[in-house]
């Protein structure tokens, strides 16, 4: 990976990895993190998760280098209207990366908002920026899925009565309005530059369209499946990379075995 070109700046790089969603930390991501944590300092960025996964993380045998736990609540904890959430994430991104100095930030996508800022505040700082994607891509191509995602989410649009035709451009125009929102308006507020680009988490299915290189230098992906599916999507191959799956590897593996966990949790 990438991160062997901070190392010969600095023996022990300052690791930032931001959890994403519960779901995808506990399945995916978890696993990334323990074995980021066996050799570099490491900063976590968190979701609201349970007590469990806690308990696991304050274990000092499994991540022995992980220093501080910073909650984001970007996906998860209280409601927040949309400007103040904006302005609370935007603020955040930019507080942690001026205090922490991390020398590489990690997140799973850079689509939705906290990631955006965060990566952006990154690489200003000049630090490497790298996205771990932790799902798979059920097409060949995933242009495909969202294709067919937008066919079906079209077929659910109220009035039910309106010809489908209509249905399908009313769709598009409420994306398009939010999309303006969420990435041209929200930065402009926060007297930041806009996210160009097409990618959006407006209304696009979890596997489809995440990546476009806005503030991220490398992206890995979980198979070759997804490394060649993004590639005929033109995806610029120096800047893609395949990492497997934890499970995939012994060590880690091992860490995801149920006896382990179980131990832990009954302690």
């Amino acid at each position: 990976m990438p991160l062997n070109e901070k190392e010969n700046k600095n023996k022990n790089p300052k690791v930032l990895f931001y959890t994403s969603i519960p779901r995808a930390f506990r399945t995916t991501l978890i696993g990334y993190l323990y074995e980021i944590a066996q050799a570099h300092s490491l900063v976590l960025l968190s979701e609201e998760i349970d007590s469990k996964i806690k308990k696991i993380l304050a274990d000092k045998r499994l991540f022995p280098n992980l220093e501080k736990i910073i909650a984001v609540r970007q996906y998860t904890g209280g409601k927040k209207n949309l400007l103040a959430k904006n302005k609370y994430l935007y603020k955040l991104a930019k507080d942690v990366i001026r205090q922490q100095k991390p020398d590489v930030v990690i997140a799973a996508n850079d689509i939705y908002p906290f990631e955006m800022y965060l990566l952006r505040m990154a690489k200003k700082r000049g630090s490497i920026t790298i996205c771990l994607l932790p799902s798979f891509f059920g097409f060949n191509k995933p242009e495909d899925e969202v294709r067919w995602y937008n066919l079906m989410t079209a077929q659910s649009v109220k009035p039910y009565f309106l010809p489908f035709p209509f249905k399908k451009l009313l769709l598009k125009t409420r994306r398009y309005f939010k999309h303006l929102i969420y990435y041209w308006i929200f930065p402009f507020l926060v007297k930041e530059a806009p996210f160009g680009g097409k990618a959006s988490f407006i209304g696009v299915p979890e596997s489809g369209i995440r990546m476009r290189l806005r503030d991220v230098d490398y992206y890995s992906v979980p198979t070759e499946h997804c490394y060649k599916a993004l590639l005929s999507g033109g995806f610029p191959a120096e800047k893609l990379y395949i990492l497997e799956h934890p499970l995939a590897r012994e060590k880690s593996k091992n860490f995801f075995k149920k006896p382990s966990w179980t131990e832990l949790y009954e302690k």
